[in-house]
Parts: structure tokens; C-alpha cells; sequence
């Protein structure tokens, strides 16, 4: 699911997998493996990803995290990225 997630917002920003791998400076294969969720993205990987769509992290929390359903690491997310 949150692998989609991550498609989406680069969709969003009309970015291929190759232009988007270019912005992470990782190679294409790298990065389709990110997509795929074979690999994990780094935590500068996704802040980078964040900037790139002009997300602030709150809003990034309430895309890949339903705070309805898991309260806590919802919290955890909005306390590391914005405190």
C-alpha cells in the first residue's frame, strides 16, 4: 500500500522512474525495487520525495498513515518530522 502511495505522488509530479531515480541520485534499478517494495527507501529518500512534492509532513502523514487506525505511529510521525 505504501509503495502505491509513493507511485502516486511521483505520478503526481509527472516524474518517470528514471527522472525520479536521477532526483534521488540511486540508479533506475534501485529505484523500480523501491517501487516494487523489494528495497526500502532511506529515510532521506522519502524526505527528499516529500520536498519534491511540496508535501510538508504532516500532510505526508496523512497520506501514508491513517491515523484512525494506527493512532500511535500516526502521532510518532507527526512528533519526529515537525517537533
Amino acid at each position: 500500500m505504501f509503495y502505491r502511495k509513493i507511485i502516486g505522488v511521483r505520478s503526481d509530479l509527472g516524474m518517470t522512474q528514471e527522472e525520479m531515480a536521477n532526483y534521488l541520485n540511486i540508479s533506475v534499478r534501485s529505484y523500480r525495487n523501491k517501487e516494487k517494495g523489494t528495497r526500502p527507501f532511506t529515510q532521506v529518500e522519502l524526505i527528499l520525495i516529500l520536498q519534491k512534492a511540496k508535501l510538508s509532513y504532516e500532510d505526508a502523514g496523512k497520506i501514508f498513515l491513517c491515523p484512525e487506525s494506527n493512532k500511535e505511529l500516526y502521532e510518532n510521525f507527526i512528533n519526529k518530522y515537525i517537533v
